[in-house]
Order: C-alpha cells, then sequence, then structure tokens
C-alpha cells in the first residue's frame, strides 16, 4: 500500500519509516468516532493533520519514556485532540469559555 502525501509529492510505502504512523493515524481516524472534533479531513488538509499526529504521537512517546524512566510522574495517550492545531484546540484548554449571550 502507499500512501501519497499531496504537499511534499512523496510515497509512504508499506516498509517506510512512517508505516507505523499510517497504521496508526487510520486507527485514530476511526477510533475516536464521536469523540472527534477536527473538521472533516479533504485532500487539501490531510497532510496537516497527518503532520500533527505524527508530531503527538512523538510527543506522547517521548513524555511515556520520561515516565518509565522515573523522571516524570504522569503517562500521556493518544485522544481526540491529536489532529487539531493549536487555534482549534484552544477553546478546549484555556478553561472555561462564556457563551456570547
Amino acid at each position: 500500500a502507499v500512501v501519497s502525501t499531496q504537499s511534499t509529492g512523496e510515497k509512504i510505502r508499506r516498509g517506510g519509516k512512517d508505516k507505523f504512523y499510517v497504521c496508526a493515524f487510520v486507527n485514530f481516524q476511526h477510533g475516536v468516532g464521536e469523540d472527534k472534533v477536527s473538521p472533516p479531513y479533504t485532500e487539501e488538509t490531510v497532510d496537516m493533520r497527518f503532520a500533527l499526529f505524527k508530531q503527538c504521537v512523538d510527543e506522547v512517546n517521548k513524555q511515556n519514556k520520561r515516565f518509565r524512566a522515573g523522571e516524570d510522574t504522569h503517562q500521556a495517550g493518544i485522544n481526540f485532540f491529536c489532529d487539531l492545531t493549536d487555534e482549534e484546540r484552544r477553546p478546549y484548554s484555556n478553561g472555561l469559555v462564556m457563551p456570547d449571550e
């Protein structure tokens, strides 16, 4: 299987280093279901969402490595925020947002 990344024109091959990310990204898309808060993927945005997801996975793995080494007190995990931009995530992470009246 080959997944094309439109913005760079690269191909992700079955044995390539991104194989793990592609499998995880597909599972993520199907696994978050009703909890998904990002807009639907389009041909124009899927590469950006994939890059955000890869960055999230790397950060989760880095955090969990520190936890296992006893260097930190918490573990991290993949959740429905992993494909959001900082701006899209802001309403969910900066405290109470009062509705307009």
